[in-house]
């Protein structure tokens, strides 16, 4: 099991862009889940999703919320929220929360304008995209 999820971070990080600093700014904005990925090899994609998370991201630290989209193009949006920090540990950036109950972080695998992919270390690999309110989700 280990060597395919071994095998599954050598190709995702081998066919994508590296992560850098300048791409961090990326982080901020809408993002929609479209598929995660668990350690035995099941995959579970995300249809319909009543929820997006918005994050921002400024200098190295920020924060993440949930938001449910609304049909006029606004957000109502959630109590949910959890504040960030971001380190690099050997070229491989890590998103990192904490709160009053656990903490846990999550590798930025790939970043783009329009894509997002983040690992955790229990092997679950998620998969995002940019959130568009004008195309079909």
């Amino acid at each position: 099991m280990k060597l395919l999820i071994g095998i599954i971070f050598l190709f995702l990080t081998s066919c994508s862009e590296k992560v850098t600093e300048q791409s961090l700014i990326h982080l901020n904005g809408y993002w929609e889940i479209k598929q995660v990925s668990f350690p035995d090899g099941q995959d579970k994609d995300y249809k319909i999703n009543p929820i997006v998370d918005y994050i921002h991201y400024e200098g190295m630290q920020g924060y993440r919320k949930k938001v449910k989209p609304r049909m006029d193009g606004t957000f109502t949006v959630t109590d949910d929220s959890e504040t960030f920090n971001v380190r690099k540990a050997n070229d491989i950036f890590w998103i990192h929360y904490e709160n009053d109950l656990s903490s846990w972080e999550e590798q930025i695998i790939e970043l783009s304008n329009n894509e997002l992919t983040l690992s955790n270390k229990e092997g679950l690999i998620y998969f995002y995209k940019r959130y568009n309110p004008n195309k079909p989700h």
